[in-house]
């Protein structure tokens, strides 16, 4: 008998592994085609991982490695066997990666010795379904995609997954191992993303609920009881030294310190604002992360799972009845937390990203109970949903095998599964990049819109940067920042050097835009200024550089005549009260500020940095529960540099860094014959909020110049100048 078990499980294995085999081959063939550059996170990943190697190698503290706010354990899926510039491999390990890692959570948590041949085989194919949710088909990222290559949040659910199957089998067999490689991958959670934290503690928080259920049953066995008791207590000792030894070592270091934890709720607040909640983002969100068969095979499965659970016993033993009733309970437990994340979680709404470690958590709970009620199922019941699992299943196999699938199947399916699409943009973006070294100075691009090009030049100026940071580079910015309120703003945009936008090309849709004289929302903003700037000619200032059906790039020749291009189009719309905020004046005389210092008093005028800079007047003042910062200041008649930062930083008694801003200065300074007082205005998080008590104020370049301040309290050798908070 025990022969033909193993056997059995053989086959099921063995299909398991060819169907992995399968899909990482079809992904594999996806990634070798990509000219993607790493975009967006998953640049950041990528350059995360460069700085970790050469730490490493340096013998530094990876764990304080720039990015901070990356976490150091993305190298194991981004570049875990050392950094290389070739990102194809990234690509496929950051697909692969979470599909094979939860594949293997399915099987050790599902597999049961005992169970009949109809429910193995059940296992078999609902390991494929689950590697087939459409979440993990994103590959070149496109505007309007939720996901794309290199991202970790998939392999953050992968570990997490497995880290619950770890523990639940150590539960059953009551064995150290088990448990620690639970123990140790929960932890190694911290250090993918700071949501780790959370499944450090879930993870540990069932594990002691469930260990304490089974250890109780076992009090009529005194043998087994006494031997379950010190299972316990040992393997309690390693949770509790391997969950303290990487909350110490993470909260510790740069990576969770005070100012990444505020950047990352500063971030999070900025990413809830641009989503609303409304049923079309949740059945778009669910279409794009599990599909719509998920949600379906879920109720099923739960509805004839309670029904067999409360009617019959289909465990061998009371013991085992009572765990499967605390497996269910945590599988509800931490599925709600998951549709909680996903709706009111993390400070951004509906990102399905986000929760997906803990809807998988829940999966692999329930998964032991599901695989023992599941031989007392009738027939037509575990058909059903075997049906269920193998259509969507069957339909990614088809288009994985195929190098380009239908864009109306893919749109059907959920899934973008394009693949070396981007060369011409890629090669548009390094052009300008190679005229920006050419001409031996920093430039800075305005971007109008999240777009594919915007993506583009974006990853082939940071990998530039990256490669060469010796040479000039090409600063990027545009109405989103994730740090202040997304708006266009006319300043930074008269003030770069090149603008980057996708021109509108076709006329009604270019007249539709630029016939609205209400502009409402962000998604008004954007094609009303693309339409302009398309229709721009060279008596307005501007040059095209190049031009593509996807991007324009033009050069700015004459900065006074496009402002009063921009100022026509401003003139006689009305506004949303977020663009008029960003789009203060911003050159003031000394008549002016004198009247305007007397509604905000300053907490500080007159301070000078080195021979660039003056802080004409600083004023502080409290709206709501919002610390508002006005800063007025004047460049030197001899400054020549055009990529000076101002920097606020929130800190605390000790001077610490809690919370850090960053304003980039205008690129085009006033006329060297009058140095126009400037204003920037900048809205900060209270203090109690961000633990910070003072103000702290400077100058920098990105090559790590900054400049010496004359008066005021000061810090850091007279490099910040210190006012207190109100």
């Amino acid at each position: 008998m025990r022969i033909r078990q193993s056997l059995r499980h053989f086959k099921q294995l063995l299909a398991i592994a060819l169907w992995l085999t399968f899909v990482g081959w079809a992904i594999w063939q996806h990634a070798q085609r990509s000219d993607q550059l790493p975009m967006y996170d998953a640049f950041t990943y990528y350059q995360k991982a460069h700085n970790v190697w050469s730490a490493l190698h340096n013998g530094k503290n990876p764990l304080n490695a720039e990015l901070t706010f990356r976490p150091p354990g993305t190298v194991l899926m981004s570049y875990p066997l050392g950094f290389h510039q070739d990102y194809r491999g990234f690509y496929f390990r950051s697909i692969f990666f979470p599909i094979a890692l939860l594949t293997l959570a399915i099987v050790l948590a599902g597999l049961d010795p005992d169970a009949s041949g109809h429910v193995s085989w059940l296992l078999v194919l609902f390991a494929a379904y689950m590697s087939t949710l459409p979440a993990y088909y994103y590959f070149e990222f496109s505007p309007g995609v939720p996901y794309y290559w290199g991202l970790v949040d998939f392999f953050l659910g992968g570990l997490a997954a497995l880290a619950a199957a770890c523990s639940v089998r150590g539960i059953f067999r009551l064995t150290l191992p088990w448990t620690a490689a639970g123990s140790v991958l929960s932890g190694l959670c911290v250090f993918i993303k700071p949501t780790g934290t959370l499944v450090l503690g879930i993870t540990g928080s069932i594990w002691v609920a469930l260990s304490l259920v089974r250890i109780g049953l076992l009090k009529p066995l005194p043998n087994e009881y006494r031997r379950a008791l010190m299972w316990f207590w040992r393997s309690l000792l390693i949770h509790a030294i391997i969950g303290f030894l990487a909350l110490f070592a993470a909260f510790g270091s740069a990576y969770l310190s005070q100012p990444n934890l505020a950047f990352g709720r500063g971030l999070l607040t900025v990413a809830e604002s641009q989503l609303p909640r409304n049923w079309e983002i949740a059945r778009e969100v669910i279409r794009t992360g599990v599909g719509y068969v998920f949600p379906v095979v879920v109720v099923l499965v739960a509805v004839f799972t309670i029904r067999r659970l409360t009617r019959s016993n289909p465990a061998s033993n009371h013991s085992t009845l009572a765990l499967l009733f605390g497996l269910a309970a945590s599988s509800c437990a931490v599925f709600l937390f998951a549709v909680w994340s996903l709706i009111y979680g993390g400070g951004a709404p509906f990102q399905m990203r986000y929760c997906w470690p803990f809807l998988l958590m829940s999966t692999v709970y329930a998964l032991p109970v599901v695989a023992r009620v599941a031989s007392h199922m009738p027939r037509r019941e575990w058909l059903l949903v075997s049906m269920l699992m193998a259509a969507p299943t069957t339909n990614m196999a088809l288009l994985l095998l195929q190098r380009d699938p239908s864009p109306g199947w893919q749109k059907w399916t959920g899934v973008n599964l394009s693949s070396g699409k981007t060369g011409a943009l890629t090669a548009q973006a390094q052009s300008l990049l190679r005229k920006v070294q050419q001409d031996q100075a920093s430039a800075s691009l305005y971007s109008m819109s999240m777009s594919l090009a915007d993506a583009t030049f974006d990853a082939a100026s940071q990998i530039a940067q990256l490669e060469s940071p010796e040479k000039p580079v090409l600063t990027i910015r545009r109405p989103l920042d994730w740090q202040r309120p997304t708006a266009f703003r006319i300043n930074e945009m008269l003030n770069a050097d090149y603008w980057l936008f996708t021109p509108v090309h076709d006329s009604v849709a270019a007249k539709e835009a630029l016939k609205r004289s209400s502009i409402d929302t962000l998604y008004e903003e954007t094609p009303l200024f693309e339409a302009w700037a398309t229709q721009l000619e060279e008596s307005d200032g501007v040059a095209i550089v190049s031009d593509s059906p996807q991007s324009r790039v033009l050069r700015i020749t004459d900065p006074d005549r496009l402002k009063r291009a921009v100022e026509a189009v401003i003139t006689g719309r009305r506004w949303r009260s977020v663009f008029t905020d960003a789009n203060p004046r911003q050159t003031w005389s000394e008549h002016d500020l004198t009247d305007e210092l007397a509604r905000h008093p300053a907490a500080l005028q007159h301070v000078h940095f080195g021979d660039r800079f003056e802080l004409r007047a600083v004023s502080v003042g409290k709206t709501g529960d919002e610390t508002t910062l006005r800063v007025w200041w004047r460049p030197a008649r001899t400054l020549e540099e055009h990529d000076w930062v101002l920097f606020i930083h929130s800190i605390d008694d000790k001077g610490r860094i809690v919370v850090n801003n960053a304003i980039p200065l205008p690129a085009r300074y006033p006329p060297p014959r009058d140095p126009a007082i400037r204003f920037e205005l900048i809205v900060l998080g209270r203090a109690p909020l961000d633990g910070s008590t003072r103000l702290a104020l400077g100058f920098y370049r990105p090559d790590g110049s900054k400049l010496m301040a004359d008066r005021g309290e000061r810090d850091w050798n007279g490099m910040r100048v210190i006012i207190p908070k109100p």
